[in-house]
Order: C-alpha cells, then sequence, then structure tokens
C-alpha cells in the first residue's frame, strides 16, 4: 500500500500549508483592521478647520422649520463650525462633537437620531 504512504504525507503537508495560509491571511486581516481604525480614529478627532475666509449663512430652526435666529457670518482661515457656533449663538452646548443645544432649543434626554 504505497500509495496510502504518499498520500498522507502530501495530505500533511496540504494540511500545514492550510494552517499556515489561514495563521497569514488572519494576520493580513488584523492589520488592515488596525489600519482602518487608525484611519476611523483620525477623521473623527481632526476638527477640519477654514482653508480660506469668507462669510456663511447659519440658520437655527425649531421642530416645525421656524427661524429663530439667522445670521451672516464672516469666517477667516483656520476657523472651525464649532468655533463660529459657540461664538455667534447663545446657550450652545456640544456633546461627542454633536451640536446638542443652541439657543432656546434644547436635546431632549431620551433623544435619538
Amino acid at each position: 500500500m504505497p500509495g496510502n504512504c504518499c498520500r498522507t504525507a502530501a495530505g500533511t503537508a496540504e494540511g500545514t500549508r492550510r494552517r499556515v495560509n489561514k495563521k497569514a491571511l488572519k494576520w493580513i486581516l488584523a492589520a488592515v483592521a488596525v489600519v482602518v481604525l487608525a484611519v476611523g480614529i483620525y477623521l473623527i478627532v481632526r476638527q477640519p478647520a477654514a482653508k480660506a475666509a469668507g462669510t456663511v449663512t447659519m440658520t437655527v430652526k425649531d421642530e416645525e422649520e421656524k427661524v429663530l435666529k439667522e445670521k451672516k457670518i464672516p469666517f477667516f482661515e483656520g476657523d472651525t463650525v464649532a468655533g463660529l457656533v459657540e461664538a455667534n449663538f447663545a446657550n450652545v452646548r456640544f456633546d461627542n462633537g454633536l451640536l446638542m443645544d443652541v439657543e432656546s432649543l434644547v436635546t431632549p434626554a431620551n433623544w435619538d437620531y
């Protein structure tokens, strides 16, 4: 039965290659996941700033789309939207980058997006 002997040896080598390939694939996928996570964190944490000066119109509306306040606001290189809102509107509160309160509008405690 020399055929069985040869098949077993070939099968063992093939099994070893499969284990190595699976292990390499796991490491590659883990590395890709780490890179994706790092890029995601960078994009969430960074605050894009204006690259040039200009003017923006900001409007605060209530739930019925009634305009509560509207302002034309000049901005300069390096300004951020959060900074402009905080400097030009009352009762501003951000929570983890989300605008929660502005003027007379307050986000309810049980909000959901």
